[in-house]
């Protein structure tokens, strides 16, 4: 994803004898690239940068000026032909690409996730099903969209013979993942034996 900018508004810097750009960024530090009339594209460095006009385009055509830099949305302005007569000072505003932000939150999440879980079948194989419990629902209260977290309670719940929580939790994970045969089954299960069961 990348905004495209028509450059309209710059500041020209009056009494010059040689025309110059003056590129910069914020942040700082993204590369410049230009794209030429003609396709041809160049990369002539990272912002802030300074160039005579006649460096960055010799035959005084149009051209488009892209900003990169990792974690951001790339900027493209165009600039007329009309630009390269005077002396031009662009600044662009890059914003932060929040789908990389998510996608480390992601690979966070899954993390957390399967650290937890891991740690919580220790427990149940020690049959500390309190214990699990109360970690599957701090877990739940940061993931309360996850399935397998209402599942694994369920389980639990079921080890322990709590069969009306058990039954709860598995509806839950049910209603999150409603194409999970598995989940059906054991609530039909459940919805038979459920009179004799440890409420």
């Amino acid at each position: 994803m990348r905004y495209f900018n028509i450059f309209m508004f710059f500041f020209i810097i009056a009494g010059c004898a040689t025309p110059s750009y003056r590129l910069q960024s914020n942040p700082s530090e993204a590369e410049i690239e230009i794209t030429y009339k003609n396709g041809t594209k160049k990369i002539v460095g990272k912002t802030p940068l300074q160039q005579n006009t006649q460096d960055i385009n010799p035959t005084n055509d149009s051209l488009q000026i892209e900003f990169r830099k990792p974690g951001h949305i790339s900027s493209t302005v165009f600039v007329p032909r009309s630009g390269f007569d005077k002396a031009i000072d662009l600044t662009v505003n890059l914003a932060q690409d929040t789908r990389v932000l998510e996608g480390k939150k992601t690979d966070q999440a899954i993390n957390e996730i399967a650290s937890g879980i891991a740690d919580i079948q220790r427990d149940i194989q020690r049959k500390q099903f309190d214990l699990s419990i109360q970690k599957i629902n701090r877990l739940i209260a940061h993931y309360p969209n996850v399935s397998t977290l209402y599942s694994l309670l369920g389980n639990v719940y079921y080890l322990d013979k709590r069969l009306e929580p058990a039954l709860l939790n598995y509806k839950k994970a049910l209603d999150l993942d409603p194409t999970s045969q598995e989940l059906v089954k054991v609530i039909e299960k459940i919805e038979g034996i459920r009179p004799g069961g440890k409420q």
